[in-house]
């Protein structure tokens, strides 16, 4: 049996031709002319997998919509900041996903507490790079204005990613004045439709 198989154009996709190969392999999803739901083809013109829904041919992403990331960082990350960085005392935060078919992801930033020695305005939120971009923002931030520990928690569904596109989220923060502590980070992401 052989493990994959060159389909050309016109090619019917039958249970006795599929047997022969675990994923067929085409230059055109039109190659395949009597597809069946749920069948996986290899694209050599493009190299990505697709995945025929029942109606349409869709880039095959096992991640699409329900498979979250994160990371985390207990350490006392410190910043001195006034603008928006991924660099602090601590680790870089991030995570790499999958957008959605959709162009649909919901991050989430956190913090246990997060606080300044002198009362100011500190701040957590994240940024997306990649197949597009999406800067840091204090409308996608979480923010107190305080000398105390004070937990910090925003989500946000982030809506025009490119789908299927490869992003990295990463956690940014800042502070107004003095010193922001920002401890127990962490940055989930869950692609969804």
């Amino acid at each position: 049996m052989a493990l994959t198989q060159q389909f050309t154009s016109g090619t019917d996709a039958t249970a006795s031709a599929l047997n022969q190969s675990s994923i067929p392999i085409v230059s055109a999803t039109s190659d395949i002319t009597t597809p069946i739901t749920g069948l996986l083809i290899f694209n050599t013109t493009d190299n990505m997998i697709y995945r025929y829904t029942g109606s349409a041919w869709t880039i095959y992403n096992p991640f699409s919509s329900s498979v979250a990331v994160a990371a985390t960082d207990t350490a006392d990350a410190t910043t001195t900041s006034t603008t928006y960085t991924d660099t602090t005392s601590s680790s870089v935060l991030s995570v790499a996903f999958i957008a959605s078919p959709s162009g649909k992801a919901i991050v989430t930033v956190t913090v246990s507490s997060m606080y300044a020695a002198v009362a100011s305005d500190v701040r957590i939120s994240f940024r997306l790079s990649g197949a597009s971009t999406l800067a840091a923002s204090d409308i996608n931030s979480s923010h107190v204005f305080s000398a105390s520990f004070v937990p910090g928690f925003r989500e946000v569904l982030c809506t025009g990613l490119t789908a299927n596109g490869s992003y990295t989220a990463t956690f940014q923060q800042k502070t107004s004045a003095s010193t922001g502590h920002f401890l127990e980070r962490s940055i989930i992401v869950k692609p969804t439709t």
